[in-house]
């Protein structure tokens, strides 16, 4: 069965927007099938005029190993009106429907709102908090260097990259919370008569900041290229190396653990386990294979 994987852009609160590219993917011979934090899977079918509708259930988990008794209740209540359960990714539930104009699954736009919003404190708005009170002291301190020492900052590369990646994260999370939190206080307001409020789409923001950083990265990369920094250009490729190896390795290691029907917080445990290790393990490697293209025998002998 044909596959294929798309990196997609969407905000955890733009239902709208994703319901509408889901319904156009559809369209084109392309039924979702899996998401996640990077890619998305879709696979080939005939094409199809099929309606997607989002819930939120704040109480799932992506660890969980089945659906809990209140999700398996409420897919049969949806069942018997034509919906159909697609996937469900963190608190997200996607449903589907083949009818022509099936009635909606939610149909109280106050309900929507409430199971949205704790949905969102529970996958989204603590970690953009700390992420927020992270790279905000680190913001502040890149640009008061900027405006007090802007040639030593520039001149130090690294901390110009980091400096200005770690605040363009800031910027952006601040831009989302603000979006979201607009959106949220109107959709209430016209709740009360009844009216849903198409969520916002910030996927255009999203892509023009994925798009900077990477070339911000590329510049970098090429100013490294350029100077011949050979452990430096190791050392940013064992970073991102190990990085995506652990993503990959704890990925797999949810999927088994639920496979296998673990538990939620054991899953969580045994995957934070899985983690380390991986981590460990990679670290180490990609350190053997810097000391050894530097030629730096003596500190092999010591480490290994």
């Amino acid at each position: 069965m044909k596959r294929k994987r798309r990196q997609e852009l969407f905000a955890f609160y733009d239902d709208t927007a994703l319901k509408s590219h889901l319904e156009k993917m559809a369209k084109n011979g392309w039924m979702i099938e899996k998401m996640s934090n990077y890619f998305w899977t879709y696979v080939k079918t005939e094409p199809r005029d099929i309606t997607f509708e989002i819930t939120y259930h704040h109480a799932a988990s992506e660890f969980d190993p089945h659906r809990s008794d209140d999700q398996e209740t409420f897919d049969e209540f949806c069942e018997h009106t034509g919906w159909k359960l697609a996937l469900s990714w963190h608190q997200m539930q996607i449903y589907y429907n083949e009818k022509t104009s099936p009635t909606p699954i939610q149909t109280d736009p106050n309900i929507r709102l409430e199971a949205m919003h704790k949905a969102m404190w529970s996958n989204y708005l603590i970690s953009n908090i700390i992420i927020l009170l992270i790279s905000i002291p680190i913001s502040v301190m890149f640009i008061a260097g900027m405006i007090r020492v802007p040639e030593e900052v520039i001149k130090s590369g690294t901390g110009l990259f980091v400096g200005i990646l770690v605040t363009l994260l800031a910027v952006y999370t601040i831009f989302d919370l603000t979006v979201y939190f607009r959106w949220r206080k109107k959709a209430l307001i016209l709740a009360e008569n009844g009216e849903f409020c198409p969520s916002p789409n910030t996927s255009i923001v999203q892509r023009c900041v994925i798009y900077f950083t990477y070339l911000i990265l590329a510049v970098w990369l090429l100013n490294k290229f350029i100077k011949f920094d050979m452990l430096m250009m190791l050392s940013i490729f064992s970073y991102y190396a190990s990085f995506a190896v652990a993503a990959i390795a704890v990925n797999k290691a949810k999927d088994m653990f639920k496979h296998l029907n673990v538990e939620r917080d054991m899953n969580k445990f045994l995957s934070f386990i899985v983690a380390l290790i991986v981590s460990f393990i990679t670290v180490r490697f990609f350190i053997y294979i810097i000391l050894l293209v530097t030629g730096n025998r003596e500190m092999i002998e010591l480490l290994f």
